[in-house]
C-alpha cells in the first residue's frame, strides 16, 4: 500500500500531467475517464476526482455529468456563444418549462442560453448572424430559419425532424399502451379512440403514435379495436367534430370508455356529452394526454412529461453535439410520459363531479385556446 507521502507525489504529478494536457489540447476536448489516470498513476479514483474537482475550481477542467471531462472553463464560456432556444409559444406559460430546464441545463455545463418565441423569427432572422449562435434547440421548421446554408448544431423538439437535426420527443406509443392499461386494470374491456385531426384533415402524427399503442395493447390483450376508432377532429377548432365523436361513441353500445389523443380533445367530447344530456351513468371512462391546465378543477386522468426534464434532455443531446462528445449519425431519444391517475377511468366517475362538470369542462374546452392566444 502507498505511503501518505507516495500518495502527495502522484497526486502531484497527475495535476501536472492534466495541467499540461489543458495547454496543449484544444478547448473542450474530451479527457481520458478518470479510472485511465488511476491506472497510469497508481492512485485510486477518489484521489484523481479530488485533483480533478481543484482544477475545475482553477478553470482548466470542466466536468459533465454523464458525459466525462473536458478541457476548458465554466469562466471561460463568459464570452462564449449563447445557445439558442425558440419556442412556439409565450415563456411564462406553464409548457414553457421546457425552457427552464434547458436553461438551466446549459447554465450547469457552463454556458449561455437565449430564448426567443417562433413568432419574433421572421423578424429577427436578418439580424442575427449563425457565427453569434453556438447551436439551436427548437421545431424543424424553426430550426430551418437558421440554416442559411451553414450547419450548426439543432436538436428538434419532435421525432419528424429533418434528417441532419438530432431529436427529442415524447414516447408517445407507449404513452397510448399506458393509457389503455389503465382503462383495462379499471374493468374497461373495450375501449375508443378520439384521434386528432389537424387543419389539413389528416391525423397528426403523434396522435398516430398513441393510437398505435393503444392498439398495441388491446391486440395483445385479445380485445378488439374494430369499429371504436371514433371520427377525429381539431381539439383547437373542433366546430361540430366533438357533436359526431359523441354520436360515434353511443352507436357502440360495447365501448364504455375513451382514449383521447390530447386533453382538448377529451374536454371537447365531454362537453357534446353534456349537450346530448346523456345520464351520468352511462359516461364513458376517458384517459388523455399532456395534462392541460384548468383553472376550474382537474379530474381528468392524464399522461404528460414534465417540461423541467423534456428541457433537461434536449440541452443535453444539443450540448453533446456541440462540444463533439456526440459524433456521427443523428439520434433520436424518447421520454416516457408519467401517468396522472385521476378519476375519469374509474366507472361511476361522473357522479362524483356531476354538480361542478360543465364548469370545469367548459375551462378546459377554452384552456387550448388561452395557451395560444394573447
Amino acid at each position: 500500500m502507498a505511503t501518505r507521502a507516495q500518495v502527495q507525489e502522484r497526486r502531484r504529478r497527475i495535476t501536472v500531467a492534466v495541467r499540461a494536457e489543458c495547454e496543449l489540447l484544444a478547448e473542450r476536448t474530451l479527457l481520458p475517464p478518470m479510472r485511465y489516470y488511476a491506472g497510469k498513476f497508481g492512485v485510486s479514483v477518489r484521489v484523481v476526482q479530488d485533483v480533478f474537482e481543484a482544477l475545475e475550481i482553477e478553470g482548466l477542467l470542466l466536468r459533465v455529468k454523464g458525459v466525462g471531462t473536458f478541457t476548458g472553463s465554466r469562466s471561460s464560456t463568459a464570452d462564449a456563444k449563447p445557445f439558442l432556444f425558440i419556442t412556439g409559444g409565450y415563456l411564462e406559460m406553464p409548457q414553457e418549462m421546457t425552457y427552464v430546464g434547458f436553461a438551466e441545463e446549459i447554465a450547469r455545463v457552463g454556458g449561455k442560453s437565449l430564448a426567443i418565441v417562433d413568432r419574433l423569427v421572421p423578424d429577427i432572422i436578418s439580424r442575427i448572424k449563425l457565427d453569434n449562435i453556438a447551436a439551436v434547440c427548437g421545431h424543424p421548421w424553426q430550426t430551418a430559419h437558421y440554416d442559411n446554408g451553414r450547419q450548426v448544431p439543432h436538436v428538434a423538439m419532435t421525432q419528424f425532424s429533418p434528417p441532419e437535426s438530432d431529436s427529442v420527443d415524447y414516447d408517445n406509443e407507449h404513452g397510448g399502451e399506458t393509457a389503455a392499461q389503465y382503462l383495462f386494470d379499471n374493468g374497461h374491456r373495450s375501449t375508443a379512440f378520439l384521434p386528432f385531426i389537424g387543419d389539413d384533415g389528416i391525423e397528426s402524427p403523434w396522435s398516430i403514435a398513441r393510437a398505435k399503442g393503444w392498439r398495441a395493447f388491446n391486440e395483445v390483450n385479445g380485445l378488439s379495436t374494430e369499429g371504436v376508432v371514433l371520427p377525429g377532429f381539431n381539439g383547437d377548432r373542433p366546430s361540430s367534430g366533438s357533436t359526431k365523436a359523441a354520436d360515434a361513441f353511443l352507436a357502440q353500445p360495447s365501448a364504455t370508455a375513451v382514449v383521447a389523443a390530447n386533453d382538448a380533445l377529451a374536454y371537447h367530447f365531454m362537453h357534446a356529452l353534456l349537450e346530448i344530456k346523456l345520464p351520468f351513468a352511462m359516461w364513458p371512462g376517458i384517459v388523455a394526454f399532456d395534462n392541460l391546465p384548468n383553472s376550474a378543477g382537474q379530474f381528468l386522468s392524464t399522461l404528460s412529461v414534465s417540461g423541467l426534464e423534456m428541457g433537461r434532455l434536449q440541452a443535453q443531446v444539443l450540448y453533446d453535439r456541440y462540444s463533439g462528445a456526440l459524433t456521427g449519425h443523428p439520434i433520436e431519444r424518447k421520454l416516457k410520459m408519467r401517468f396522472i391517475p385521476r378519476i375519469t377511468g374509474q366507472p361511476g366517475w361522473a357522479h362524483v363531479v356531476g354538480p361542478i362538470l360543465p364548469q370545469v369542462v367548459e375551462s378546459g374546452c377554452t384552456a387550448e385556446f388561452r395557451t395560444r392566444r394573447d
